[in-house]
């Protein structure tokens, strides 16, 4: 099969020419060839301190929806710009590919754009829940938190957060909601809370989160969430130092009842190790589609004893303080910033150079830039590669239309941004 370089921006539509099918692993997994016909977020050069970026993709139908921190979009068939307030949308497929006119939500930190961490569909699938940094949407005063609809972007009344909200989940009827917040609709609650559909403050989640990894870690919070796909389980990425007593660091799991979250009995000595303990090194954690097992991606420098820069496989059924992983793949000391799991394979996203070939330490590296592809099932790398631009990396990975698409803050590609959407091999 012909391989061609993936040119990617701040948002990248990635691989893949088939829909979503049983779990099953293929020497290649995902197609190569790209057509590149798509709107992209006009982004600064990384290293240049702005931020501006894609933080998360929402599809539904043929529709792409686009969320993070930027002020415009270039249609690259008229290489026209159009102003756009870190939120998005355009048609995935069909014979209107391009820019969704009539949605354009105008979200604002004070009189600059402001930042879009998530972007889910809401529970009765009629609107979309935008989580972040900022104070309006549409000139409406929204705290962090809005509701929106699908077609227009107008704003509709939910629930409010006095801090950053960096996740949004559904499960159980409810919201999940993860950030640096310490109440929600005016409740204490720090770091994890749940809100009722319409917006309400919930007492479903009321774990208590409390202290830090270290002292230069920052205030307690919370990262990204992972709903085990039957609901009954929830894993979260922690700044703690303890959660309802119990000492919990990086990673912590709860149970989600008929009516409670409970914390589990689950704190392996890889996420307690001080080797990364001056940061919240780990950065998405995902569940396997059959959810027997979950896999976090990390941050971190090269600290391999504890949670740093690696992809982890972890068993769901695992308890205890002695659980160990069921594989780790490292990078040559670089970051993963996003991770999915599709068609038995984990792809992670970041500003990696490589991983290795065979997991557990062997550093037996092969060259993967930017996206890289390893079996789920054993950790062994796969032949895939994107060869994207490394920027500082990819926060977010999603499949749509039957195509995975990745988020970036990559800046130029022959001298202007780009989607690519890959065609059947």
């Amino acid at each position: 099969m012909k391989r061609t370089r993936l040119l990617t921006a701040a948002c990248a539509l990635l691989v893949s020419g088939t829909a979503f099918s049983a779990y099953a692993v293929t020497p290649q997994p995902v197609s190569t060839h790209f057509d590149l016909r798509f709107p992209t977020p006009q982004v600064s050069i990384f290293g240049d301190g702005t931020g501006r970026q894609v933080w998360s993709m929402q599809p539904v139908g043929d529709t792409m929806y686009v969320a993070g921190k930027f002020s415009h979009v270039r249609e690259r068939a008229t290489r026209t710009d159009f102003d756009r307030a870190s939120v998005y949308a355009f048609e995935m497929s069909g014979t209107s590919r391009g820019r969704l006119t009539r949605f354009a939500p105008v979200v604002k930190s004070g009189a600059k754009e402001g930042t879009v961490h998530k972007i889910i569909t809401s529970l009765d699938g009629r609107s979309l829940i935008l989580a972040g940094n900022f104070t309006s949407v549409n000139g409406v005063a929204a705290s962090n938190l809005a509701k929106v609809s699908l077609t227009t972007g107008a704003v509709e009344p939910f629930a409010r957060a006095n801090g950053q909200v960096v996740d949004v989940e559904k499960a159980r009827g409810l919201y999940f909601l993860s950030g640096s917040f310490t109440t929600i609709n005016g409740t204490a609650q720090i770091g994890i809370a749940t809100v009722t559909p319409t917006g309400g403050f919930s007492t479903y989640f009321r774990s208590r989160l409390a202290g830090q990894i270290s002292s230069t870690a920052g205030s307690t919070k919370a990262y990204r969430l992972a709903i085990k796909p039957d609901e009954s389980a929830m894993v979260a990425i922690v700044n703690t130092a303890t959660i309802d007593g119990f000492a919990r660091k990086h990673l912590a799991k709860w149970t989600l009842g008929t009516t409670s979250a409970t914390l589990q009995n689950w704190a392996p000595p890889k996420t307690r190790d001080t080797a990364c303990s001056q940061f919240m090194a780990v950065r998405d954690v995902t569940y396997d589609t059959d959810g027997l097992s979950f896999f976090s991606v990390a941050s971190g420098g090269g600290r391999y004893n504890g949670v740093c820069d690696q992809q982890i496989k972890w068993l769901d059924s695992a308890r205890g303080t002695s659980v160990t992983p069921v594989w780790s793949n490292r990078s040559c000391a670089d970051t993963f910033h996003g991770a999915l799991v599709y068609r038995g394979v984990l792809y992670a996203s970041g500003h990696q150079r490589c991983v290795e070939q065979t997991p557990g330490g062997t550093q037996d590296y092969v060259d993967r830039l930017g996206i890289s592809a390893i079996r789920a099932d054993n950790g062994n790398a796969l032949p895939w590669r994107s060869d994207q631009p490394r920027c500082e990396g990819g926060k977010v990975l999603v499949v749509g239309g039957g195509f995975m698409w990745a988020g970036t803050d990559c800046g130029d590609a022959n001298g202007q941004g780009v989607y690519a959407r890959s065609t059947t091999p």
